[in-house]
């Protein structure tokens, strides 16, 4: 969106949250967006219990978890008048789960339709199912990720062209839908904000860094520290690993020990 603003008028409609720290986020997108538009969902505030009731409640539904997580009346009326008031070049919607909503095309100097597909959101419940030990995660991932699928293909019809990070996610999509216009942009980094400094980094030591209530790198961090970290403790034991990343489930805290160590900000150990 920075780059962007550079040399385009970028709006913004999205929803919003108690988590984090919403005024600095609202300000900080103010300074280089011609428009913000915010409105509250409670989806980023919910605790573990009351995510468990709302996936529940879905397996009675047609519908998806996500489906429901996402779709408000209220945002649906906030995006028509937004689309009604303006003339936008193009229309970009991040997450395959916000292509739930209805994009009206009224004449023939309408946007271009993009979605954003972070991850194939399917894919990801589709493996939880099959790696998962659980019953009730297997169970309800197995039914989930069937339900999303066609809603997540239905929005692809929809678009004018989607977006995907990673060539297999390309291919999942062709698989599927051959004849959506797609392309792949990598994720990357930000080299202004992100350069190597003259001090020196800590010896022996490994950092893992993301989001830690994200299931995909829950699972990752489990695996590593149970399955590689010992082997790699058993050649040299002053090793230490450094997760850094919000809201650890306990599954993550009670593997914590003198193997590694968490943090949740990464100001904490520097960045080097």
């Amino acid at each position: 969106m920075r780059g962007l603003a550079r040399n385009h008028e970028v709006s913004l409609l999205s929803f919003i949250g108690a988590a984090g720290d919403p005024e600095l986020s609202l300000s900080t997108t103010r300074s280089y967006c011609r428009e913000v538009a915010t409105l509250k969902n409670d989806v980023t505030d919910m605790d573990l219990r009351q995510k468990r009731v709302q996936q529940l409640r879905s397996l009675l539904s047609p519908r998806s978890f996500e489906y429901h997580l996402m779709l408000r009346p209220e945002f649906q009326a906030r995006l028509d008048g937004v689309l009604a008031r303006g003339a936008y070049d193009v229309v970009q919607v991040e997450f395959s789960q916000m292509g739930i909503y209805r994009l009206a095309r009224r004449n023939a100097r309408s946007p271009r339709f993009v979605l954003d597909e972070h991850n194939i959101e399917y894919d990801l419940v589709k493996r939880t199912a099959e790696t998962s030990k659980g019953f009730s995660r297997k169970l309800y991932s197995a039914i989930d990720w069937r339900k999303l699928r066609r809603e997540e293909r239905d929005a692809w019809r929809r678009f004018d062209g989607v977006l995907l990070t990673s060539f297999r996610d390309e291919q999942l999509l062709r698989q599927d839908e051959p004849r959506i216009k797609a392309i792949v942009v990598p994720n990357a980094v930000d080299l202004d904000a992100f350069r190597p400094n003259d001090t020196a980094p800590e010896a022996k030591s490994l950092l893992f860094f993301g989001a830690m209530n994200y299931h995909p790198n829950i699972d990752g961090v489990h695996y590593f520290v149970d399955e590689i970290l010992p082997r790699i403790k058993a050649l040299d034991p002053q090793v230490n690993l450094r997760v850094v990343g919000q809201n650890p489930p306990e599954s993550i805290l009670s593997r914590h020990g003198t193997a590694w160590t968490w943090s949740d900000s990464w100001t904490t150990h520097g960045r080097s």
